[in-house]
């Protein structure tokens, strides 16, 4: 028999089930973006707080799940259960000597449970740093880990240096008009990206964990120094910025002994280790535009204090480089 073109779309439209999300430390700047774009793309996202409740979680439309201890297999497996889980957004926590440890617990839950698909978020240069650079080199160690457990899917997500960390209040660093601040010299050329783009990367490849399942991915929108970066928010905001480093090397000597190694070695790595990690085509092939810092502050749109970058106001030359 033939049908008419109006009874076939009359017909229902099967619904397809979307997995549930896991985000491990998702009150965090790149827990919360992921927290977001996997809610804006259908999934019921379930989010780890160490207090349990977090407003900047519901108010995102995910749900809290805690108190969540870190790197607790039990703690892990309490919120796997919870959530119902079929993929996880897994994050470690950096500058913690037991950061492997973490990780490798939070996998052998995620093995023990079945998980469906592990999206890990390492760092890049991780596998070429040497290794007493821990805040990159841990990540290297737990993406082997992971490796070895055999999971269902696992796909690797490696940025470096994100636009956000130039506004953070939560770490001492809020954007205050008219300066910049971050731990890089400032005609260090480094790679940059968006924790919202590396969100919506995570959720590219869970919509597709056989293509993507084993693969790793470099997240680099940017590449460019500090003092470029300054230039950016001098148009976006319409004020002459200035960029000076958060954090002199010797006070992070004696302070953070391993943000210390962090900074010196990417300061001080040689052009031919950024260039290899600059415009990964695996990562714009993901996310088809990502931000750079232009639309990244265009975005932002403010300071700390809420007042409104007016761009018109102040024509910037920059720094001349």
């Amino acid at each position: 028999p033939s049908f008419s073109m109006a009874a076939c779309c009359a017909m229902p439209v099967p619904f397809v089930h979307k997995p549930n999300v896991l985000v491990v430390m998702a009150t965090g700047k790149m827990g919360l973006s992921a927290c977001a774009a996997f809610v804006a793309a259908g999934h019921a996202v379930f989010g780890t707080s160490r207090d349990g409740d977090h407003i900047g979680l519901t108010g995102l439309g995910a749900t809290p799940i805690g108190p969540f201890q870190l790197g607790d297999k039990a703690s892990m497996l309490h919120a796997l259960k919870v959530s119902q889980a079929g993929i996880v957004f897994l994050n470690t926590l950096p500058i913690d000597a037991n950061e492997v440890a973490q990780g490798a617990a939070m996998l052998a839950a995620c093995k023990e449970s079945n998980v469906g698909h592990v999206i890990y978020c390492s760092v890049s240069h991780c596998d070429i740093c040497p290794a007493d650079v821990t805040i990159l080199s841990a990540k290297f160690e737990i993406e082997k880990l992971a490796a070895k457990e055999n999971l269902r899917a696992l796909t690797i997500l490696r940025p470096v240096s994100y636009f956000e960390n130039v506004h953070d209040a939560a770490s001492q660093n809020p954007l205050k008009k008219g300066y910049l601040k971050n731990l890089h010299d400032p005609k260090k050329r480094l790679p940059w990206v968006s924790t919202v783009d590396v969100a919506r990367a995570a959720v590219a490849v869970a919509s597709d964990d056989t293509r993507w399942n084993g693969k790793t991915i470099e997240c680099s929108a940017w590449n460019g120094s500090s003092m470029e970066l300054s230039d950016a928010l001098s148009v976006a905001s319409g004020v002459p910025v200035t960029y000076s480093v958060a954090l002199p090397r010797f006070v992070l000597y004696w302070m953070m002994y391993p943000l210390y190694k962090f900074v010196v070695y990417l300061n001080d790595s040689d052009d031919d280790v950024d260039v290899k990690y600059r415009y990964p085509s695996t990562f714009t092939e993901l996310v088809p535009n990502p931000m750079g810092p232009a639309e990244f502050f265009t975005r932002l749109g403010k300071w700390s204090d809420g007042e409104l970058f007016a761009p018109k106001a102040v024509v910037w030359e920059g720094h001349g480089h």
